[in-house]
């Protein structure tokens, strides 16, 4: 029976009654598209499809919540009269949008209906759309007034997505088009489309209230429930465009965002869900099927859908007619349609797969497919009836949103056009006509290899420039060129004027005279000073070849001077110092060479090429506008858009070709973000662009629109205000802007707040620019070779190349076909410790240069182990191999970039005196390293001979990493930087790095981090001084007589890899979520200590440690290199490679090179040749042309790693790096050496990176004096599991956390630990008071906890805490000094119950003991320290219980359970070290690890079986890995073989057992730079106590100390990864599976706990723990629960945080019956924890 609904209409005093009711009809087989808009492709016409994926939205609602219908101004009959819509600024001021502003302005003619009244009060955003008198072209705008028929209409803006929101969309605004942008400000999005149109979800004359078959839109609360975190870009959803006030924004659903597409899940029966009104069901059937959008911000707690409000009725009235019941609701009130509205607002979910992506998908799948993919729920929207007229344009145009920011209006100056009056325009069109075949030097100069006329080729590649504000805020404006072209005028002098652009006239040349130059010039042509341009001037000289071109140019009357600021010539630097360019550029300024450079002040390119020609984009005798095939060039608001950064100097604020920027560019006139938008960037529409489907509007424009895709514009000057500029041609003939005026009657230009046709059209045009990235001198130089083949960017040409010149007046004197010599680039940027080549050569030749000649002669029977170190292991010694793979670097080293050697000191004389080298804290400072800190530190004794200098030259800081072998001839120790500035001073250090015995200087992971391979000359050498991998400061340097003729004249080849620095910022990769542990390729062990910043980075294989090779395809004979030394350096590089090492600071390649007592490489490399090893910028010889022709054509060896280095070492001369066999024969052996390497050469070092530790001196930093006692021998053995446990030793029941062991199923993420020797190691004590028979004692609570009170003393007045068992003479002191924890566990009288609360305190016998809380998961104390406490977690407190909670205040787990018990990983009597088979607990630095998310809660900020994490973790916690938090699990993987880590420690091997069978849970803060244990603390003694007398070694240490335990911890922390599918759910099939399956899934490990072996009591309580109704942990079906902590939903509401859990059930362990856990229910309230 189909239920129907009766409602009470009230026409005036009569009430009739009514039955309707809502029915599925069929679909409609055509629609009005005046109805039912957009095409079927539109996404408010899309029907939802089977394969959506669905996820809550969290929306909460209630009765006061108000429901509202926000008006949409829908005016859609065209033939209403035209009327013009007036711009008022009132807007949502407190002016009256009533009124017109003065100046009069019409925004649109549109067809308005006379009748429609739309008042100013009260106040609404009346966004309107109209259909145009075309019946097809929709406009829409806000906010429209029209306050009496007569007043005129008004609207503040008229919106056209692509300017008001900055963004490029090329959708055409039609109502037979997708539809998707438009009015609404806060997504971007349609104000037509989506709306609640009159007659829907409403009866009709049947009564029947038929389906609405389209997407909804509504707004709600922004501020509540949009995503926060977000940035301008990020803060809205596809497919949105923008958002607005997102800062507001404290939502925690990530998908929940403007532009989101909300629907009720198909698991509702929308029958079913409790709906009480027919038009409510109607609601839910179209929220089922189609969705809704959100598209703006309510504004308050209220829930607005947007409805029709026309001439003809407001949709809210007649919803009220038909159903005598309100659209809308206050909130407190309710009625059954608003009832319906909230609780299904509260249902809906957010379709997560509805993308751009997934909708071209759909869109391509003719109605095959839904909104979010699969068969559609409904069928696609039907055809449209016949319109009334064809539409013009195609209605199938997608959409294509770059989404910017909202645009920043800011006051211009003004423009005035030209006083002439136009002519009748003609009628004109832009015709794209063949190319000319030959053209005339005097319209279109230049090569055809000028940047100014090549074209634009298909391999360009783009990225959106984001010129935003393109608004009728923006003006349009020129500036003009002076293009004097007749050489025959009089020759003039030109006169210096300082004036320029500031307050004094140009008309007046400075005193005394100053020429400039002498040039042809009309004498009656006048140049004003005002209104102030730039002016560049270009003349033609006598020679009718040469262009001097300067700037700004004045001539004010025939008694006045001709006067300029400047010259630009560049054939010599300009010789003023107004934006001084430091590239010498070589170009001749010949009109028919290349003419890149010229009068441009802000770019230093040319003030003639470019620019926009009498005659260009006009139209001829017959109509027809012409393609202009050259470039163009415009003027920015530098202050918008020119890219500034932090660092930015003189020679990074432009791009090739420019040369040069604005003089005042730093630090205030810049301000853009996107980095590829400086002077000299070419600008251009992208290919993808259909020029005639932009919804352009003049026949110049579509020109223009062409030029700038087929040639684009480059940027050449600052506009200075908020104007978009392009050159234009002033002659003394004609002004280019009349000439534009003449011929169509509208102006060229455009003030703000000023349109027409043509400016429109540019503001349309600037606003779809984007940048030409590929387009560089190396790119310009292939092009420029390719004899017309390739275009900008390379690829074919979109256009043919210019044609030849017509005729020529004179032969040039130089060739037309040479490109400028001058390549500019960005020099480096100084950073201290790193090589600055200067541009000559410092060394001095010792004798001429003899011929030489590589020859790749047979590899030497023998090495010498000083020449060429370590053994043939070693990975600077091994070949490549044939099973390498590579792949591109993006490496681009040009004449711009530096070609640097970094000298390495290295000291292989043992003989020398043993000198001592002291600490020198100076480094890269402004102090001097030559002289050690005072007191003196000691830092190393080593060989070095007295009269060896190393300067410190503060102007030229090299990094001077030194390596000394010791008195024994085979030990190496490493060092940097190092000094010795004279005889009479001491050397200096600031860091040693010693693999096998770390220093106390924290400056390399290589060092810190558990390195252990030995500092030999025989071994593998891989490790050292070089701070930003840790690789050796000795192997792979480049050594005296490489690379160098011997005496025949003969260069041999070098038989090892090299080591080379880059620049980091530019080329080592930056990844999202990088770590210090992730920065780096093996076989680097860390990278710079400020990567994060540092690095930027995009190729995933470039990084400290990388590997770059020249692929095997080259042949180096044939690969165009000069020299011989760069055949030689070819064959290395193909053969070894080079390893990055380094850092070059700047734009520069840096070997690493020999510095010795026997000489400096440099020096014997430029005696040898005659030329430098090194370059700067745009300096070149032919050696270091080779080298950045090989540098730019390496590659990295992508499958070099530790696994393959193991198989490689293992093939005993057979395979190479990579893989396959080796290129050249493996290191020959050493000949005699005097001394016997005593250290094994095929161990692989085992290194474990970290970065440099910071310390904070407000925590404990542990100290140990250890027993004195001598170590027993001793051995790990895995011995057989125990068949029982005692339940003191070994607590709780075998389902509990700590005594599961880990299962084969269980999946691990990165743990990101860095423990190194600059971590400490610590055992947190833990009381355990364990034994039931000791006096009932009072403890009192006691406030002192972690202030500078004592918790020696109870607060007065007394207040009992706790009556438990406790030993009168067990004390536990409160030091200060040295504040503990100490979380105490009590068992209570019944041998059963266990208590626990900290800190625990009892001074002496005399007093109390006393605890600040008390954690009872069975009893809640008053104390709100603990969230399990204060949680309503009603696990039962039992020894034999699951024992998951308890007093650890940061996680809220057990303060016994994983703790590590007296006698664990401690040899018994036979000196066996028997497995520890339970979990252990760990405390780790939080501020440093703890994961830190966008918009973490006290409800996110822990992580199963944690129930809560640190008070203040919102300002604490800032890890960046999401796995990591408090409750963790971390484990050893089970890849790893504990017998073959480098542990060297038989309690370091049990540990590792224990970490790799059952991990170790994350339980609390550490509070500084270390890891700690949870030891034992109780009667029978302290576990630290003990483990020293046990091995004589301490169980902690302090920072840079360390002994052999302590190693492996660290080395061991280093390793451990997150088991991250254990949670509750996955605890509920482990549990359930009766020892069959271990955390995290899989067969365990190791065997479930053993049963207990006897109990205390016959029989234990037997009463049951009650679960409590709350948000809680999983509730039980049976006695035997298990305590969950998984949150299924958590939904924000404005009171208070909840939380609803999942319910699950487990079988029954073998605890005793009585003592299971009961269920859990943490509410997870932030708690007061102590600092």
């Amino acid at each position: 029976m189909i239920s129907t609904y009766l409602a009470v209409i009230f026409l005036g005093l009569r009430p009739l009654v009514q039955c309707y009711q809502f029915v599925v009809t069929t679909p409609p087989t055509s629609r009005d598209v005046y109805k039912n808009p957009y095409s079927n492709v539109s996404i408010w016409n899309l029907p939802i499809g089977n394969g959506a994926n669905y996820v809550a939205a969290g929306i909460t609602s209630s009765i006061s919540t108000g429901i509202d219908g926000e008006a949409m101004v829908l005016l859609l009959d065209p033939t209403q009269p035209p009327t013009n819509i007036y711009y008022s600024s009132a807007g949502w001021s407190a002016a009256s949008r009533c009124d017109v502003d003065v100046i009069n302005r019409v925004l649109i003619n549109a067809p308005f209906p006379p009748g429609l009244i739309l008042p100013d009060t009260p106040r609404k955003n009346y966004q309107t759309a109209f259909v145009m008198a075309d019946r097809v072209t929709i406009r829409q705008g806000l906010p429209l007034a029209h306050c009496s028929t007569t007043q005129s209409p008004t609207l503040f803006n008229l919106i056209d997505p692509a300017y008001t929101y900055a963004v490029t969309i090329t959708e055409t605004p039609s109502i037979l088009g997708p539809g998707t942008y438009g009015v609404h400000g806060n997504t971007g999005l349609s104000g037509l489309g989506g709306t609640i149109r009159l007659g829907e979800f409403i009866p009709d004359a049947q009564g029947i209230i038929q389906p609405v078959r389209h997407a909804l839109k509504a707004n709600i609360r922004a501020s509540q429930y949009f995503f926060k975190g977000m940035t301008a870009s990020t803060c809205f959803k596809w497919p949105a465009i923008i958002c607005g006030g997102y800062s507001s924004y404290t939502g925690t659903n990530q998908y929940l965002s403007a532009g989101s597409l909300l629907a009720l899940s198909s698991a509702y029966d929308i029958t079913n869900i409790g709906l009480v009104s027919e038009p409510g069901k109607a609601l839910a059937w179209t929220l089922q099927n189609y969705g809704v959008y959100l598209v703006d911000d309510s504004g308050w707690d209220a829930f607005a859908l947007i409805t029709e409000l026309n001439s003809a009725a407001d949709y809210k009235n007649t919803f009220r007619t038909a159903y005598g019941f309100d659209f809308f609701a206050a909130p407190g009130n309710e009625n059954v349609w608003a009832k319906d509205v909230r609780k299904l607002f509260s249902l809906l979910s957010i379709i997560t797969n509805w993308n751009a992506a997934t909708y071209n998908t759909v869109k391509a799948s003719k109605g095959t497919l839904g909104v979010g993919g699969g068969a559609p729920r409904q069928p696609w929207a039907p055809p449209i009836t016949p319109l009334l007229i064809p539409p013009t344009s195609a209605s199938t145009v997608k959409p294509s949103p770059v989404p910017a920011k909202m645009p920043t209006f800011s006051p211009g100056q003004t423009m005035s056009p030209s006083s002439k009056q136009p002519q009748v325009p003609s009628s004109t069109s832009f015709v794209v006509t063949p190319p000319p075949a030959t053209r005339d030097v005097y319209k279109q100069p230049f090569s055809n290899i000028s940047i100014w006329n090549l074209p634009i080729g298909a391999s360009a590649t783009y990225t959106p420039a984001g010129i935003t504000a393109l608004t009728d805020t923006t003006s349009v404006a020129v500036d003009p060129e002076i293009i004097l072209l007749d050489y025959t005028q009089p020759m003039t002098n030109i006169y210096y004027s300082s004036a320029g652009w500031g307050a004094n006239s140009r008309c007046v040349a400075d005193s005394p005279l100053k020429l400039i130059l002498q040039a042809p010039y009309p004498p009656g042509f006048f140049i004003p000073d005002q209104p102030r341009q730039n002016y560049p001037a270009s003349f033609l000289m006598p020679d009718q070849v040469t262009i001097r071109q300067v700037q700004p140019i004045a001539h004010c009357s025939t008694s006045q001077p001709i006067t300029v600021i400047e010259a630009t010539d560049p054939a010599w630097i300009h010789h003023t110092n107004v934006g001084r360019t430091s590239v010498k550029v070589t170009e001749s300024p010949n009109i028919f060479g290349p003419g890149f450079y010229g009068a441009h002040g802000g770019s230093g390119l040319s003030g003639f090429g470019g620019a926009i020609r009498i005659g260009e984009f006009l139209p001829d005798a017959q109509g027809f506008i012409k393609p202009v095939r050259h470039a163009l060039k415009t003027n920015l608001e530098a202050g918008k858009y020119f890219y500034k950064s932090s660092d930015m100097t003189i020679y990074d604020c432009y791009k090739w070709p420019a040369i040069k920027c604005d003089g005042d560019y730093f630090p205030t006139a810049y301000g853009g973000t996107n980095p590829a938008l400086r002077p000299g960037a070419l600008l251009a529409i992208p290919p993808n662009y259909d020029i005639f489907q932009m919804g352009l509007t003049s026949e110049p424009g579509k020109a223009i629109a062409w030029t700038m895709q087929n040639y684009g514009v480059y940027v050449v000057d600052d506009a200075g205000w908020d104007a978009i500029y392009l050159e234009t041609e002033l002659n003394p003939t004609v002004d280019y802007l009349d000439a534009f005026y003449a011929a169509y009657g509208f102006t060229f230009i455009g003030r703000e707040k000023t349109e027409n046709l043509f400016t429109r059209d540019m503001r349309r045009l600037f606003s779809h620019l984007s940048v030409v990235t590929n387009w560089d001198a190396a790119n310009y130089a292939v092009v420029a070779a390719s004899n017309g083949a390739l275009g900008v960017g390379g690829g074919a040409a979109r256009q043919p190349w210019a044609p030849p010149f017509a005729s020529l007046i004179k032969k040039p004197t130089s060739k037309s076909t040479s490109s400028p010599s001058a390549v500019p680039a960005k020099p480096p940027s100084f950073s201290p410790g790193y090589i600055m080549p200067t541009a000559a050569p410092i060394y001095m030749p010792t004798k001429a240069p003899t011929t030489s000649q590589f020859v790749v002669s047979p590899a030497p029977a023998t090495r010498n182990v000083y020449k060429s170190p370590f053994s043939n292991i070693s990975i600077w010694n091994l070949p490549i191999g044939a099973g390498a793979t590579y792949a591109a670097t993006g490496i681009t080293i040009t004449v711009n970039s530096g070609v640097g050697a970094e000298p390495e000191v290295l000291l292989l004389d043992a003989n020398q005196p043993v000198t001592n080298i002291y600490y020198s804290s100076a480094a890269w400072t402004a102090a001097s390293r030559c002289d050690p800190d005072s007191p003196l530190q000691l830092y190393l004794q080593a060989p070095f001979p007295p009269g060896f200098i190393v300067a410190d030259s503060l102007s030229d800081r090299h990094n001077y990493p030194a390596t000394f072998i010791m008195s024994d001839k085979v030990t190496l120790r490493q060092g940097l930087p190092l000094a010795h500035c004279s005889t009479d001073k001491s050397p200096t250090l600031l860091a040693v790095s010693d693999p096998a015995n770390p220093s106390h200087a924290a400056l390399f992971a290589a060092t810190a981090g558990g390195v252990t391979e030995s500092p030999s000359i025989y071994g593998p050498g891989f490790y050292g001084a070089h701070a930003t991998s840790g690789l050796s400061a000795i192997g792979g340097t480049i050594r005296l007589g490489e690379f160098i003729p011997d005496s025949q004249g003969i260069i041999r080849p070098v038989r090892h890899a090299l080591k080379a620095n880059i620049q980091a910022t530019k080329y080592f990769y930056k990844a999202a979520g990088m770590t210090a542990l992730t920065c780096f390729k093996w076989p680097a062990v860390k990278c710079s200590y400020g990567y994060a910043n540092q690095y930027a980075g995009t190729n995933q294989y470039v990084s400290p440690g990388s590997l770059l090779a020249l692929n095997p395809s080259f042949d180096i004979n044939n690969m165009g290199l000069n020299t011989e030394p760069g055949r030689a350096l070819a064959w290395t590089l193909q053969n070894y490679g080079v390893y990055l090492v380094d850092d070059s600071g700047w734009d520069a390649v840096v070997f690493e090179t020999e510095l010795s007592p026997s000489g400096d490489y440099r020096d014997a490399f430029f005696a040898a040749y005659g030329f430098a090893f090194f370059a700067a910028p745009g300096n070149e010889n032919v050696w270091v042309k080779d080298v950045r022709s090989l540098f730019s054509q390496l590659q990295v060896v992508t499958n070099w790693d530790a696994t393959k280095y193991n198989a490689v070492t293992a093939s005993q001369g057979t395979l190479g790096v990579g893989g396959g066999a080796a290129r050249q024969p493996w290191a020959s052996p050493f000949t005699g050496t005097s001394l016997v390497p005593t250290i094994k050469t095929t161990s692989l070092p085992s290194a474990v990176p970290v970065k440099a530790p910071t310390f904070n001196p407000a925590f404990i930093m542990p100290s140990a004096t250890p027993s004195t006692q001598s170590p027993t021998s001793t051995r790990f053995v895995v011995t057989a599991a125990p068949a029982s446990r005692d339940i003191f030793q070994s607590p709780f029941s075998n389902i509990s956390i700590w005594n599961l062991p880990i299962g084969n199923g269980a999946l691990f993420a990165e743990g990101g630990l860095t423990i190194t020797a600059n971590s400490g190691v610590d055992g947190e004590p833990e009381v355990l008071l364990l034994d039931p028979t000791q006096p009932v004692t009072n403890i009192y609570y006691s406030s002192g906890a972690w202030t500078s009170n004592s918790r020696c003393n109870p607060d007065v007045p007394l207040q009992l805490y706790l009556q438990a068992p406790f030993p009168t003479n067990f004390l536990v002191a409160d030091i200060v000094s040295n504040r503990r924890n100490y979380p105490a566990t009590f068992i209570m009288s019944d041998k059963v119950t266990l208590r626990q609360g900290m800190p625990l305190a009892h001074c002496s016998a005399g007093q109390s003991p006393t605890l600040l809380a008390v954690a009872d998961p069975a009893n809640p104390s008053r104390s709100a320290l603990f969230a399990a406490t204060a949680g309503g977690v009603t696990e039962s407190p039992s020894i034999y219980g699951p024992g998951f909670y308890g007093a650890h205040a940061s996680s809220g787990l057990s303060a016994i359970g994983g703790t590590i018990r007296i006698g664990e990983f401690m040899p018994d009597s036979q000196g066996i070290i028997r497995p520890v088979r339970h979990a252990l607990k760990a405390n780790i630095q939080a501020a440093k690890y703890f994961y830190k998310a966008v918009g973490m809660t006290a409800l996110t900020c822990f992580k199963w079986p944690a129930v809560k994490c640190s008070y203040g973790y919102a300002n604490q916690y800032a890890g960046t890995n999401q796995f990591l938090s408090p409750g963790s699990l971390l484990a050893l993987l089970p890849s790893y073989d504990i017998n073959n880590m480098g542990l060297v420690s038989e309690p370091g091997k049990a540990l590792a057992w224990t970490l790799q069978n059952y991990g170790v849970y994350l339980v609390d803060d550490s509070g500084w730079n270390a890891v700690a244990f949870e030891t034992e603390l109780s009667p029978k003694g302290d576990y630290r106590d003990a483990f020293s007398a046990a091995y004589g070694f301490a169980f902690f240490a302090a920072p840079g100390n360390e002994n052999v335990w302590v190693k492996d911890v660290r080395k061991l922390f280093s390793l451990l990864s997150v088991v991250k599918n254990w949670d509750a759910a996955m605890y509920n099939t482990v549990t359930a599976s009766q020892g069959t399956l271990g955390v995290g899934g899989g067969a365990p490990r190791q065997p479930w706990a053993a049963p207990i072996t006897q109990l205390l009591v016959s029989k234990p309580p037997t009463a049951q723990p009650v679960a409590a109704k709350s948000t809680a942990p999983t509730p039980s079906k049976s006695p035997s629960v298990s305590p969950t902590a998984v949150p299924a939903t958590t939904k924000p509401s404005s009171t208070k945080p909840t939380t609803t859990w999942k319910p699950s059930s487990i079988k029954p362990s073998a605890t005793p019956a009585s003592m299971k856990p009961s269920s859990l229910k943490p509410t997870r309230k932030p708690t007061v924890t102590p600092a």
